[in-house]
């Protein structure tokens, strides 16, 4: 018996690969936003951002595809609960970045709609 970890499949491994290029990717766009966080103490902050704001449009996107309501328990699936915590958290690290809107709209108005700034990224990469 050996103590190295089992493989991992190849589409599990480029899955993992594509998604942490997505969060770099992320983070990479809202230094170039938000020139204040692009400072190394930052960095698991926005790491943070772009995890939870990921998850965000995949919960969303699942949510899209099915019924608010499970047909077994005729009650509100949890994922709405987890969906709203998920943006919760989103919004906290936000304000603890000082990436609010009237902050963006100081920095400019290419800069002051955050959202469809990195919805782009989102949109591409949530198919994936």
């Amino acid at each position: 018996m050996t103590d190295l970890p089992a493989a991992q499949p190849q589409t599990s491994r480029t899955r993992v690969r594509r998604r942490d290029q997505q969060i770099r990717r992320f983070v990479r766009r809202l230094r170039t936003i938000a020139p204040h966080v692009d400072r190394p103490e930052f960095a698991p902050l926005l790491r943070s951002l772009a995890i939870v704001t990921i998850a965000i449009e995949r919960s969303h996107q699942f949510l899209r595809e099915r019924e608010v309501v499970s047909a077994k328990t005729d009650e509100l699936r949890s994922s709405i609960d987890v969906l709203g915590r998920l943006i919760s958290q989103q919004a906290k690290l936000a304000a603890v970045l000082n990436l609010t809107p009237a902050t963006l709209r100081a920095l400019g108005p290419k800069r002051a709609d955050l959202a469809a700034a990195l919805v782009t990224i989102e949109d591409a990469e949530v198919t994936h």
